[in-house]
């Protein structure tokens, strides 16, 4: 779990899935990922129309980063939206988004972007295998609107599970909580935010923007006051 704040947009990239990472990294994990807005602003996610390989690799070769970024979906987000990533898929944060970002626990980028910026992408972009490789992780598939809708919305106010889509309880899940005079952050291990107001968790005072460590040993424990969590928890059973 990390808390992201972009300064700039960054760098267009994808991540491989584990299956991926497995055969050509030696890899036990891929690098799924999921946001939750804090600060709103601007995302690309996902193809508008299909892309081969060939062409793909022409624009990386070459830096053709204004074409390669207007293949992108562009998607308004506000907060309190989540974003679904799928390994696999393109995508980049724009400049002032703040989100929390949970992640299968690699940091395997493959950097299809790198003017600009202070990277060297030729030579690190393609996690050490060469881009003829890398590539062929990347999904070069079409999001459809409607699809584009399913990875991008609204975290619904009051759930019970995470508010992130089923397809991700499998690397890691977060839960919204609206604490209004007292809620519990049931047993297991977890990472807790506050994002808003100012609680009590387990008798501590705890302020908006504060991170607390939750050891599954300390079973249930009580939140008091008014205010929002996030809760990040591993993957389902």
């Amino acid at each position: 779990m990390k808390l992201l704040d972009a300064g700039q947009r960054l760098p267009i990239r994808a991540h491989p899935d584990d299956a991926f990472a497995a055969a050509h990294l030696g890899r036990a994990h891929g690098k799924a990922e999921a946001w939750y807005i804090l600060s709103g602003g601007t995302v690309h996610l996902g193809l508008r129309e299909d892309v081969d390989l060939d062409r793909l690799a022409q624009m990386v070769a070459r830096q053709r980063t204004e074409e390669l970024l207007a293949l992108l979906h562009r998607v308004e987000v506000h907060p309190g939206d989540v974003v679904w990533v799928p390994p696999g898929e393109l995508h980049a944060i724009g400049e002032g988004v703040l989100l929390l970002e949970l992640q299968q626990p690699e940091d395997l980028s493959i950097l299809l972007e790198w003017r600009g910026f202070a990277l060297d992408g030729a030579a690190d972009g393609h996690v050490g295998i060469g881009f003829d490789r890398a590539l062929t992780a990347v999904t070069r598939r079409a999001r459809s609107a409607a699809e584009i809708a399913e990875l991008v919305h609204p975290a619904p106010r009051e759930h019970e599970g995470s508010v992130f889509p089923a397809e991700a309880d499998a690397y890691f899940r977060l839960e919204r909580r609206v604490v209004e005079g007292a809620a519990v952050v049931s047993a297991g291990f977890a990472v807790v935010v506050v994002t808003d107001g100012d609680v009590m968790i387990g008798g501590a005072p705890a302020r908006a923007g504060t991170t607390w460590l939750v050891a599954a040993a300390e079973g249930d424990v009580v939140v008091s006051g008014r205010g929002e969590l996030l809760i990040a928890r591993s993957p389902a059973p």
